[in-house]
């Protein structure tokens, strides 16, 4: 039997904008990589230029657009575009700072603290928002299909914050309090992980 080859994804969160700075709720608000943001975009296309990527696969939302492009300049490879890696939607709270979301939200997120992992899984904050579940339920399987795209290569997915996240969470089967992710990380999957039952 031949032996199944799992493909490495490299995970990236867009470079800074604007509101990032602000600390302000993007989600689904479309605002462009700031100068500090190209040069963290450009520093990750230099980190991983070492890496032949077979391909690049981005959210069209354009701080991730941008980013994957600037990323791409360093490779020999396509680039394109995928909806379902878009941020995580946020509704109402949009345009928040998170100042602002945790005063008028503080109750809510107070109980939230208290849930368990199945509880906080498909909790939404405020009631608009997407739920981590709903998250990951359309992000997976855009990179099970990436990677079964590409068995035995590296590709590149360049997606946000909430969405790199919330796929930690499900990885680790635990709520992502306390987890932080950087404009401009990196996060390394060997794609078995995806098809592992969490």
């Amino acid at each position: 039997m031949e032996e199944q080859k799992f493909a490495t994804l490299y995970l990236v969160r867009h470079g800074e904008t604007d509101w990032n700075a602000e600390k302000r709720i993007q989600g689904r608000i479309d605002r462009p990589l700031n100068e500090v943001g190209t040069q963290q975009a450009h520093a990750v296309g230099q980190e991983l230029a070492s890496v032949r990527a077979a391909a690049i696969y981005a959210s069209p939302l354009l701080r991730a657009k941008h980013t994957a492009e600037l990323i791409a300049s360093y490779q020999t490879c396509a680039l394109s575009f995928d909806h379902d890696l878009q941020e995580a939607n946020y509704g109402s709270i949009e345009g928040y700072t998170l100042s602002e979301f945790h005063e008028r939200f503080s109750d809510l997120l107070e109980e939230r603290k208290k849930l368990s992992f199945e509880e906080w899984w498909v909790s939404k904050v405020p009631h608009d928002a997407e739920s981590p579940a709903e998250i990951v339920g359309r992000v997976l399987p855009v990179l099970q299909r990436i990677a079964h795209t590409h068995p035995g290569e590296a590709a590149f997915v360049v997606t946000h914050g909430f969405v790199m996240r919330s796929l930690i969470a499900y990885l680790n089967k635990a709520s992502d309090r306390g987890v932080h992710v950087s404009n401009g990380e990196i996060l390394v999957l060997n794609s078995n992980q995806l098809f592992t039952e969490h």
